[in-house]
């Protein structure tokens, strides 16, 4: 049987096939670009391996192989055919220049085997020669997990169902493999009944585990009657039957399927007389019996441990407490004025929270609950105030017990109803110090302060509060900001997504402020925004989007940037080659703001932006945000992209550092490299201008030495003639600023 790499889980039944095929596209056409600039085994190139690495990975979890297959000029990533980007522009031209067809990657395969495959695939070499053939390389180094154009490769594309990515449909591994599986009864007993060999015997190329996992939930969605009537059948064909062989396989085949059905919630309906006439073939009840194996119906499970904790502990073991008396004698302190006393009572019951006798835990919390209802904020808000104190060192100290989470979140509602945000934001941010994000996942060191916060995802006050920031004075608004960043909630980041847009600039501010510091889960929120292609979705012939859905587009773009975190960046990556070249500015303002090596890279994609506009933003932008390690990026832009090379040079003297300033040395003082350079696109004049500007820009005494030697080496007309010239004119500047 073959077995998961990863534990089965409902998670891993729920990816999103298309999602990761589109995204197994970009990672490998990012890594072919840069191992074809740096070369196999560069550090930078070996980084961008990785990711592609990592993807098939997680595809491995589920599937023996991952397919890339090129039928009729479209993609294909797991028999899902992507949409048209310059992501998989990249692969159908490398595959097409090796008249690849399949590439077959196997679970086992290593990072290394990876890395060498790429490589090759990259070079360019003599395709003519039977002994460049890409398969013969992995042959001759050994790597028989990725395989070419093999008769399995080819098989398995071929044999299995295809589907359209740019289609909008449930591409969730289960519903794929619940495709797959078909509709047919027998066939599923077939299926359940095969612990091995399905792609073969079925042409279901997922591992066993999955299948046999989404078997019990497609039985249990089949229709009745034809499931009724295939049994019928069948046990006609037990009856008529005259040969004994065939008519004990006939028996254990119904049984297969009984045992099935017992996932199917008309089991009893559709099996009804047809056991005892199976039984009439010479096979007693017992013997029927004992081929149906006992089968538990899948159940889902929720647990309510909260609730039931605070049940179990309530034992009245000491009498019942009298709990309207106590609120009256709690209140003839507050209305008499003796704040001291009742600060003292209210300080027992909190300590009482912390003691060791659960039952003294229930009676405080019981109590304070009804007392903290009868509080009056507008005279009662020195009381609250000192309470609030009390509960931020108790939180402060972490000696809260669980039963303060009920006592917090009825304090924090208080506040709320009664719009005294200042108090709530003391205790909201007194919670959020208990609360840490650790590799992109949110951590609570007290299950007390993670009730509380969830209380509040499900609570009316979110939309009241973005309400009222969005009117009230500066002071308030300030209170309210920091009442929503302590959250850290992606409830507030979806309510505020609602009027980022809104006409009045002092209200989309005052949104994005608390968008930007909310961090993770702005950018889960938004993230779901741009990954949504209903959201992109306009009129047919029409490139821009509407201004309503501009509008949201534009500011969850903004607040990828904003928020500088490089996770946005696969996000964005999906939006590249929309056909509003709106979005793909904003892309590239937010990239920007992001920096990285990661948001180079896909400036560099966005370098080949059918718009010029684009194109210039991104290569200039590579040169403000890029590190020395870029240069090698540019060169390769300058050399192989005309219609960017102006801009490339330009951005490689923004870069600086050894490599570019030696090509740019090189450009000018080489006339292969400068000859090189020049195209339609490029003149000499402009060429020369370009490349003295950026070695002026870097300005060392190397580039500056650069720079008078090529004013030297003209000839004494050309002083004389272009003197004037803007490339003389400019070599004019930058020495006499030296």
């Amino acid at each position: 049987m073959t077995s998961l790499c990863k534990p089965l889980n409902e998670s891993t039944l729920n990816v999103n096939l298309n999602e990761v095929a589109h995204s197994l596209v970009r990672e490998l056409a990012m890594a072919c670009k840069k191992v074809g600039i740096y070369g196999a085994g560069h550090p930078s190139a070996d980084r961008a391996v990785e990711k592609p690495f990592f993807v098939l990975d997680h595809i491995f979890g589920f599937k023996r192989y991952a397919g890339v297959n090129l039928q009729n000029g479209h993609l294909y990533i797991l028999n899902i055919r992507v949409k048209e980007s310059v992501f998989s522009a990249e692969l159908i031209k490398y595959m097409q220049i090796l008249d690849v067809r399949a590439i077959l990657f196997e679970r086992g395969m290593t990072m290394a085997e990876l890395g060498a495959f790429i490589g090759r695939f990259v070079r360019r070499i003599n395709t003519a020669d039977h002994r460049n053939l890409l398969s013969s390389f992995l042959r001759d180094n050994g790597i028989d997990t990725i395989g070419v154009n093999t008769e399995n490769a080819l098989n398995r594309f071929e044999s299995a169902r295809k589907y359209r990515g740019d289609v909008d449909g449930d591409f969730s591994l289960k519903a794929v493999v619940s495709q797959c599986l078909g509709d047919d009864i027998v066939r599923l007993a077939d299926i359940a009944a095969t612990d091995d060999g399905l792609t073969d015997e079925f042409g279901i190329d997922y591992d066993t585990e999955v299948v046999h996992y989404v078997i019990p939930e497609k039985v249990s969605s089949l229709p009745s009657g034809i499931v009724r009537n295939e049994l019928t059948q069948l046990v006609r064909r037990i009856e008529a039957s005259q040969d004994e062989t065939e008519r004990g396989e006939l028996v254990r085949l119904f049984a297969e399927i009984d045992r099935l059905l017992y996932y199917h919630p008309q089991r009893d309906e559709i099996i009804e007389n047809l056991e005892e006439s199976v039984v009439r073939q010479g096979f007693s009840q017992e013997e029927a019996d004992e081929l149906r194996s006992p089968v538990g119906r899948i159940k889902a499970q929720s647990s309510e441990r909260i609730e039931e904790l605070l049940s179990s502990i309530f034992a009245p073991g000491n009498g019942e407490v009298d709990a309207e008396s106590f609120t009256e004698a709690f209140e003839r302190l507050r209305k008499t004025g003796q704040m001291d006393r009742t600060q003292e009572v209210f300080s027992h019951l909190l300590d009482l929270l912390g003691a060791a006798n659960a039952e003294f835990r229930q009676k405080a919390l019981g109590l304070l609950l009804d007392v903290v209802r009868t509080f009056d904020l507008e005279a009662d808000e020195s009381v609250t105030r000192r309470s609030i104190d009390q509960i931020v060192a108790k939180l402060a100290e972490k000696k809260e017990t669980f039963e303060y989470s009920e006592f917090i979140w009825q304090v924090l509602q208080k506040c709320l109803r009664a719009k005294k945000y200042a108090l709530a934001a003391i205790l909201t941010t007194a919670l959020a110090l208990r609360r840490r994000i650790a590799r992109d996942v949110t951590v609570y060191d007290s299950i007390t302060v993670k009730k509380v916060f969830d209380s509040f995802d499900q609570s009316v006050f979110i939309p009241q509060l973005v309400y009222d920031l969005t009117s009230a004075d500066f002071e308030t608004a300030s209170r309210i900001r920091e009442i929503l960043v302590a959250t850290g909630s992606e409830a507030v980041a979806m309510e505020l997504s609602k009027v980022i847009s809104h006409p009045k600039r002092q209200i989309r501010q005052q949104a994005l402020k608390v968008l930007g510091e909310l961090g993770k889960a702005s950018l889960n929120v938004f993230s779901q925004i741009l990954a949504d292609d209903a959201m992109f979705r306009r009129e047919e012939g029409c490139a821009s989007l509407s201004n309503e859905r501009w509008y949201v587009i534009r500011n969850s773009i903004f607040v990828m940037g904003l928020l500088e975190d490089a996770g946005a960046i696969s996000y964005l990556k999906m939006r590249i080659s929309d056909p509003d070249v709106r979005v793909r500015h904003e892309i590239i303002r937010a990239l920007e703001k992001i920096g990285g090596e990661e948001a180079c890279d896909l400036l560099m994609m966005m370098a080949n932006d059918p718009s010029e506009e684009v194109r210039d933003l991104a290569v200039i932008t590579i040169g403000l945000i890029g590190s020395h390690d870029v240069a090698p990026l540019l060169i390769d832009l300058a050399q192989a992209n005309p219609p960017v090379t102006l801009k490339a040079i330009s951005a490689l003297g923004k870069l600086g550092g050894r490599q570019a300033e030696a090509y740019l040395i090189r450009a000018l003082e080489d006339s292969v490299t400068f000859a090189g350079l020049v195209s339609t696109d490029v003149s000499r004049d402009d060429l020369s201008l370009a490349v003295i500007k950026a070695l002026g820009q870097i300005g060392d005494q190397r580039a500056i030495d650069s720079i008078k030697e090529f004013k030297n080496s003209q000839s004494t007309a050309q002083k004389l003639f272009f003197k004037n010239s803007p490339v003389n004119r400019a070599i004019s500047q930058i020495i006499s600023q030296r």
